[in-house]
């Protein structure tokens, strides 16, 4: 009698299984990588924009320090091209390239005739998240 060779009910449940659970584990490996590469995407975007911002703000200091120092409070700079001083106020929406918001706090420190400066640059993430990369300053009229 010819006797064929064949998998077993059993066998091709095991192996279905074997392979269901590695493909379930290389789709959540996956989607972490690409949720973690997002992320530094738009922290590195973050980052140029506040760089960018700081060397904006410091050629101002340059160009003329007595109206620079009196621009103490909280400014919003949502456009992508920097090219004058904004109204005082708290940026109230994520009009960056519409992901971010780029707002810089300045406060003059009489004493030490200095400017002391944070740039925040914020964004939500995936899940809904705020996230933020944040560069402290200092400027006073001796340094370039």
């Amino acid at each position: 009698m010819n006797k064929l060779k064949s998998f077993t009910l059993i066998e091709v449940l095991i192996i279905t299984s074997i392979f269901s659970i590695f493909f379930v584990n290389a789709l959540f490996t996956t989607t972490f990588i690409v949720r973690n590469m997002k992320f530094q995407q738009r922290k590195l975007l973050a980052t140029y924009y506040a760089d960018e911002l700081k060397e904006w703000l410091i050629f101002q200091k340059n160009n003329d320090w007595e109206y620079f120092k009196n621009k103490v409070g909280t400014y919003c700079f949502n456009d992508l091209t920097i090219n004058e001083w904004p109204d005082v106020g708290e940026c109230i929406n994520f009009g960056l390239n519409n992901y971010f918001k780029r707002q810089v706090e300045l406060n003059y420190e009489d004493a030490h005739k200095r400017i002391i400066g944070i740039i925040t640059v914020s964004w939500i993430d995936i899940e809904n998240n705020e996230k933020k990369v944040t560069i402290n300053f200092l400027l006073s009229p001796w340094e370039s």
